[in-house]
């Protein structure tokens, strides 16, 4: 899976969506789910949300594959 890191803080304005702060290490689980352009599908300490795109920036690639988020109903 691919990582990103925050380059802004992200304050929650729905409940499908992750927080975290300017230099934390998310792991992006897929680029645009279901047709949500410019929205991220992430894993970050344990939980899984939408994280806006523009806040992060891809640092790595990988073709591992981890099933531990279901994409949430927004």
């Amino acid at each position: 899976m691919p990582l990103a890191i925050a380059l802004y803080n992200n304050t929650v304005d729905d409940e499908d969506e992750l927080e975290f702060r300017k230099g934390d290490i998310l792991t992006v689980l897929i680029e645009n789910p279901h047709g949500l352009e410019g929205w991220w599908l992430c894993q970050h300490r344990g939980k899984c949300g939408l994280c806006p795109g523009n806040r992060l920036q891809l640092l790595s690639s990988s073709t591992d594959q981890d099933d531990c988020c279901q994409f949430p109903s927004r």
